[in-house]
């Protein structure tokens, strides 16, 4: 389809949790590696952006997993520009099964562009001036809006150390991570629940040696886990959670 770039996937066994559903964390991978190959593939590459003090940076995630893909499933992998909304670059994502065509997961992400030396946000005229947007608008998403996310009443649960394997070549904690954290709280109970909805905000930048404080309450399925580091808000996500017994 024009204006849409695609890539199959066989999920690998380190792609998934000990249920073998795949991981959100290797969801959050997938389509940031994906975007960048659509950008490459215009002939926008990291470092092609980077030298013109460009760097994309994710800032919010809306995932709506209609059927968890698992264990060695042949997957495709879709994804194409929405728009701008702000400062925010609108990008969509689908996930399908390779041979029925299936739709299991379909994902809104909003992204920012910045400067890596000056750590300023750019408008985004400044990159449609170089790539005037190819949106797809014939795609359709299902996911909830990526906005901002209630955290209230919720009650301090631990720490997360930012490690040297968590930081990627942009200098900071890679955004799967982050989806790793906040998972990580749930007890085994919760975590086996199938996610329907998982929504995450990057609001602050994590980097080598800060310590993430964790807090947690859930309410009728709905799980929120916020993330503080130095004070400030550093992530906030919220799971939509249902039975085992009701999703496969």
């Amino acid at each position: 389809m024009e204006n849409v770039t695609e890539k199959d996937y066989h999920i690998t066994f380190f792609d998934c949790d000990y249920l073998e559903r795949i991981k959100i964390s290797t969801i959050l991978r997938l389509c940031s590696e994906l975007a960048g190959e659509d950008y490459t593939k215009k002939g926008m590459s990291h470092e092609w952006l980077w030298r013109r003090n460009m760097v994309f940076l994710l800032s919010r995630v809306s995932v709506r997993i209609n059927k968890y893909p698992r264990y060695e499933q042949d997957i495709v992998i879709s994804t194409w520009e929405i728009g701008t909304k702000g400062v925010m670059f609108l990008r969509g994502f689908h996930i399908r099964d390779k041979k029925t065509s299936e739709l299991l997961c379909d994902i809104e992400t909003a992204w920012i562009l910045i400067d890596p030396k000056e750590r300023h946000i750019h408008k985004p005229t400044v990159f449609t001036a170089v790539h005037p947007l190819t949106v797809a608008p014939d795609m359709i998403l299902s996911t909830k809006p990526t906005g901002k996310i209630s955290a209230q009443k919720l009650i301090r649960c631990g720490t997360r150390e930012v490690r040297t394997s968590d930081i990627d070549a942009n200098g900071h904690m890679f955004n799967a991570v982050y989806a790793d954290a906040a998972l990580d709280v749930l007890s085994k109970e919760q975590f086996e629940r199938n996610i329907r909805d998982f929504r995450i905000n990057f609001v602050s930048e994590a980097v080598r040696g800060d310590t993430i404080n964790l807090s947690f309450g859930e309410n009728n399925k709905v799980i929120t886990v916020l993330g503080e580091c130095g004070g400030k808000r550093c992530f906030e996500a919220e799971m939509s959670c249902c039975d085992t017994s009701e999703r496969g």
